[in-house]
């Protein structure tokens, strides 16, 4: 099979928080004056964790747009809140605060291998781009972090009014890539969201997991974007190499 484009999820599979998570919540909270430690929030976070996997699901309209993001995002902050006993009058303001500190291009950067890896993806002839859960912001950080050098479109939920695993938002991509779904290899670090969603929309999805082994079989997993190059052709856009999970 033919693979002629490469399209990547955003956050956590390009780019990652600076500084982390956890120190970009802690920075908020303590800049709001409340005295918080990574114990209690790993512990807090973990509690806010476990409610999302009691509900349903994420409805789907959550990244359709900016303040549909905006709202999921503070609504789960100001859970955080609770659960480390921050008073009830005092949540918002510090669950936007939080928010901004997501928001702000300074708190993102690119994975050491990323430039590398897309300018010899791009060397070897590949159609490259993203489709990312994010609000209409990214576009200025792809711009910004000078993504836009090696990717020829970026398709953001919150400017097309899908998320994911919804297909249609992949088939955007396509459509932008100009090419079939099956000679599109997605990349991205979500298994429930990247994964079915670019099969269910045709193209060939490869799971990166940074951190650790997801217990899936179905689905190539590499570890960096270097390992990318184990699953392409060598010669550049051609036909992928099949691998059985014992080589993966």
């Amino acid at each position: 099979m033919t693979i002629r484009a490469v399209i990547f999820d955003v956050g956590f599979t390009l780019v990652r928080a600076e500084p982390s998570e956890e120190a970009l919540v802690l920075e908020a909270m303590n800049a709001a004056g409340l005295d918080v430690d990574r114990t209690d929030l790993a512990r807090a976070t973990r509690a806010v964790m476990a409610e999302e996997r009691r509900q349903p699901g994420r409805d789907l309209d959550v990244w359709a747009s900016d303040s549909n993001i905006e709202q999921y995002w503070t609504g789960f902050y100001q859970r955080l809140l609770a659960q480390l006993d921050v008073v009830p009058d005092r949540r918002l303001a510090v669950a936007e605060r939080i928010y901004a500190q997501f928001v702000a291009h300074a708190s993102w950067t690119l994975y050491p291998e990323v430039e590398p890896v897309l300018a010899e993806l791009q060397q070897r002839g590949y159609i490259l781009g993203a489709v990312s859960d994010w609000q209409t912001v990214l576009l200025e950080l792809v711009h910004q972090l000078e993504l836009s050098r090696y990717l020829e479109f970026v398709v953001v939920s919150a400017v097309i009014g899908l998320g994911k695993p919804d297909p249609l938002l992949f088939r955007h991509a396509i459509q932008r890539a100009g090419v079939a779904p099956q000679e599109a290899l997605f990349v991205g670090d979500t298994y429930a969201t990247d994964i079915l969603g670019a099969r269910a929309a045709g193209l060939r999805p490869v799971l990166i997991a940074r951190t650790h082994r997801p217990p899936v079989a179905d689905v190539p997993i590499i570890q960096t974007l270097n390992e990318l190059f184990n699953v392409l052709p060598p010669g550049g856009s051609a036909s992928i190499i099949r691998r059985d999970d014992s080589q993966r």
